[in-house]
């Protein structure tokens, strides 16, 4: 595997005065705090440490490994940032090459931090992976991935909803039809038009039509929120 875990203390990365004088607050920020570290050879993971208003604790190298992976103990991390009181935490790494485009093993390793993270009450704000002057967020990227399915999703339950109006629409003109046509006949002293099973069919759209237009709006709703 040809990687190591940082031993003992962290490595702790000397950051200007003017990185703990502001809050740490979007991916761009700390792409520019740890932008040097992303044009080395090696696979470097740096865990930064924020306080309750987002003010930087520390930044420290918690792994250096090869080429294209490196070994993290989540617990060490955890201890790391528990001993610091750190309210969140950011995790950078890098790789050596220029591809931002996170690995299996990232999605893996961030799934599980993620976890360990909520139980200790520590929130993760993001991982970032540097590469050459270029970088990708990997909590951006997820977020993206949940807007454009909500949007799809926003486009079929609006569909359904629609769909829901023409058919009260359509239901409503043919109840409407039905219930004059029932009147001409008791008012001439006809018999009642014969309820076969197609009247019967059309006259269920009504009910029909409503339950589709209102689960549609409902989930549509939700969806959008």
């Amino acid at each position: 595997m040809n990687s190591t875990v940082c031993e003992g203390e962290y490595p702790v990365i000397e950051l200007s005065a003017e990185a703990k004088v502001k809050p740490l607050r979007t991916s761009e920020a700390t792409f520019k705090l740890l932008e040097k570290f992303g044009y080395g050879e090696t696979e470097v993971t740096i865990m930064i440490t924020l306080d309750e208003n987002d003010y930087v604790i520390s930044a420290k190298i918690v792994s250096i490994g090869g080429r294209s992976t490196a070994i993290m103990s989540i617990c060490d991390m955890m201890r790391s940032a528990i001993q610091e009181k750190a309210s969140s935490i950011i995790v950078v790494h890098t790789h050596p090459g220029g591809d931002c485009t996170p690995s299996d093993s990232d999605e893996e390793f961030v799934n599980d931090l993620r976890l360990d993270c909520t139980v200790l009450g520590i929130e993760l704000v993001d991982s970032l992976i540097i590469s050459n002057g270029k970088f990708q967020s990997m909590f951006a990227k997820r977020i993206a991935m949940v807007k454009t399915a909500r949007t799809y999703l926003g486009m079929v339950f609006g569909s359904l909803s629609y769909l829901g109006v023409l058919m009260q629409e359509v239901a409503g003109v043919v109840l409407s039809i039905f219930v004059i046509w029932c009147y001409i006949a008791v008012s001439n002293g006809q018999s009642l038009p014969p309820l076969d099973s197609g009247v019967a069919t059309i006259l269920f759209l009504y009910p029909l039509s409503w339950v589709v237009k209102t689960l549609g709006r409902f989930f549509e709703t939700i969806v959008v929120e």
